[in-house]
């Protein structure tokens, strides 16, 4: 359908056929028509894809998103809002990680659209969850983290760098490790406030030589991003696995 769209004289029929399906009560159909309209960028059927939000069903409720971040208009901010902030406090569905990724789409897309009002909320979701079911509490705090570095970039806020720098250095302890993407996000915003005062702590965590895991490349990027400075990355010594089936001949 996509490719048929690109024809001048096919385009309408397919977004019109498409808008038609996702009237339907079909959730396969509305799935996919999501992802249709979303790319051709469809704004007629911004209530429509609102309305899905509350779907029963996991797909639907992940592709209305998804269409609502793709087509960006402004006149759905109030509701995006007003619903992630619900998911946030009672989740509501069947599925936890459908939940949670929809939320992340509202927050990408509300970050997009540089609606600050969802900043309240977006702070909310950095600290750890202790006492609650952190399925639908991953991918939604990461686009909360990365969020907040866009809408906070130009304001030097040291106390919420220190906030960041908490959560990437939040593993080896007594509870459980903070989530990997969270820390990522958390370096990857630190860099785009250009938050001096944890330059410190972020090349004291990495260490003289980068790691390459996902964490530690965010940091050297951020640290780059703030001072200039490259940070070497460390080499690794050749392994010899020697229960492969294919080895190499012996030297003669």
């Amino acid at each position: 359908m996509l490719e048929i769209a690109k024809r001048p004289d096919l385009e309408a029929a397919v977004r019109e056929s498409t808008t038609e399906v996702l009237n339907t009560d079909d959730w396969r159909g509305q799935e996919q028509a999501c992802l249709i309209l979303g790319q051709l960028d469809h704004e007629d059927v911004m209530s429509r894809l609102v309305v899905l939000l509350k779907s029963p069903r996991p797909e639907v409720q992940i592709s209305s998103a998804w269409a609502l971040r793709k087509i960006a208009v402004k006149e759905s901010l109030p509701v995006l809002l007003k619903h992630a902030q619900s998911q946030t406090d009672n989740p509501q569905g069947p599925d936890l990680r459908a939940v949670d990724r929809q939320v992340a789409h509202l927050f990408e897309a509300m970050t997009i659209m540089e609606y600050r009002p969802v900043i309240p909320l977006m702070r909310t979701q950095v600290p750890k969850p202790e006492d609650v079911d952190t399925t639908h509490r991953r991918l939604s705090r990461g686009a909360a983290v990365w969020g907040l570095g866009y809408f906070l970039a130009d304001e030097n806020d040291d106390e919420f760098a220190a906030q960041l720098m908490g959560r990437i250095k939040d593993v080896g302890g007594m509870t459980p490790d903070e989530i990997v993407l969270v820390r990522r996000m958390s370096a990857i915003s630190i860099g785009r406030m250009k938050t001096e005062s944890q330059l410190p702590a972020m090349k004291k965590f990495v260490g003289s030589e980068v790691q390459h895991d996902p964490v530690s490349e965010s940091l050297r990027w951020s640290i780059h991003e703030i001072s200039g400075e490259e940070l070497p990355h460390i080499t690794h010594s050749p392994r010899v696995l020697r229960n492969w089936r294919i080895q190499p001949l012996p030297p003669k």
